[in-house]
């Protein structure tokens, strides 16, 4: 028997998300097992995590990442236990517990590089799968998008597009593509869309400031952050729910931030506004004119866009030019969720983006 200490079920892991973890565990692990083990995946009782920050996000998923892989690979039987007391630990598991923590994002959890390596340290514990005891002399040479910090900017900021193809996005190759160094979406008389599309980064985010150019040909498209997947195999209901900063070949919805299928418009061009905690939308203020501020737009051509969102504080700017502000106090805000780049439903269109740079905060 081999213990493992992880994370608390405070929360049920969405369905969809499950799935995602399950989809990108390994299936089957590096070698079996020399006699069959069982894995105790140690949870503090509930009573204990009311105060704690992680029940929302790496408590649940913990568990249920630890308990796919030895149901996935047979390598293990997992068990679950909040017996606090653990007074079967010493004459059992022979005193011997295996702490692991995944992080505090819930992508961490379905990377398949990251499930392989548990399982392994899993296999290692147990004595099923031998470590290696030569010292590495180098290290891989790999290109980890999102890793690669950006040019000339401030300490913190990466670039999440090299220019060169859609490593670290997943879309439709149909609809997606890089033309010219830039990430391209079209849509054409033949290649229609019966919904929005999405190019979709693989990591999530929460607290951030973006920066990237884009050049829009006709059409509709926008930014999402902090957005929601619709679950896999689900075929009812949008693809992407959530927050944009929104742009459009007309100019009504650019530099707006829309909440899609949601809160609808949460600030128009040009306005401050409030949120109370009620959800009571006020405009508190006024960057400008809409229709000067629209006039800071290159139509056709690179655009600079900004997007800054610490807490419920989100700022949009074009071309450095303020477009709206807003302060969010609504407790039922998104406060995590995918990057996207957008194609609208309508007629053809094309819209690109390069200089991708992100830092959190």
């Amino acid at each position: 028997m081999m213990l493992t200490a992880a994370a608390v079920v405070w929360a049920e892991v969405n369905p969809h998300q499950a799935e995602q973890i399950r989809q990108a565990a390994p299936e089957k692990a590096r070698v079996a097992p020399k006699k069959p083990r069982t894995v105790l995946i140690f949870n503090a009782p509930a009573h204990l995590m009311p105060k704690d920050p992680h029940k929302g996000y790496c408590i649940p998923f913990g568990q249920c990442a630890l308990k796919t892989l030895g149901e996935r690979t047979g390598a293990f039987t997992p068990v679950v236990s909040d017996d606090f007391a653990l007074a079967w630990v010493k004459p059992y598991g022979k005193g011997r517990v295996f702490n692991t923590s995944f992080g505090h994002r819930t992508e961490l959890f379905w990377n398949p590089q990251l499930l392989q390596f548990c399982l392994d340290a899993v296999q290692f514990a147990t004595g099923d799968l031998d470590a290696p005891v030569a010292p590495r002399n180098h290290r891989p040479d790999r290109d980890v998008p999102g890793t690669k910090p950006a040019p000339g900017l401030e300490p913190g900021f990466m670039s999440l597009s090299g220019g060169r193809d859609l490593a670290g996005w997943q879309g439709d190759p149909q609809i997606w593509s890089v033309v010219d160094g830039a990430i391209t979406g079209r849509t054409t008389a033949e290649v229609r869309l019966k919904e929005n599309n999405f190019l979709v980064w693989k990591d999530e985010v929460e607290d951030f400031e973006l920066r990237l150019k884009f050049k829009l040909e006709g059409g509709n498209s926008g930014i999402y952050y902090r957005a929601r997947k619709r679950p896999p195999h689900q075929t009812e209901g949008e693809a992407m729910v959530g927050t944009q900063a929104d742009f459009d070949a007309s100019g009504r919805w650019t530099g707006v931030i829309m909440e899609y299928t949601l809160r609808d418009v949460l600030a128009e061009r040009g306005q401050k506004v409030v949120i109370d905690e009620d959800g009571t939308k006020l405009v508190t203020g006024s960057l400008g004119d809409p229709q000067k501020l629209l006039a800071a737009l290159k139509p056709n051509q690179w655009n600079d866009y900004t997007v800054v969102a610490r807490g419920g504080h989100v700022s949009l700017a074009i071309n450095g030019v303020p477009m709206c502000e807003l302060d969010d106090r609504d407790p039922n805000r998104l406060v995590r969720g995918w990057l996207a780049l957008q194609v609208h439903v309508g007629a053809p269109m094309r819209v690109q983006f390069k200089d991708i740079y992100l830092r959190r905060f």
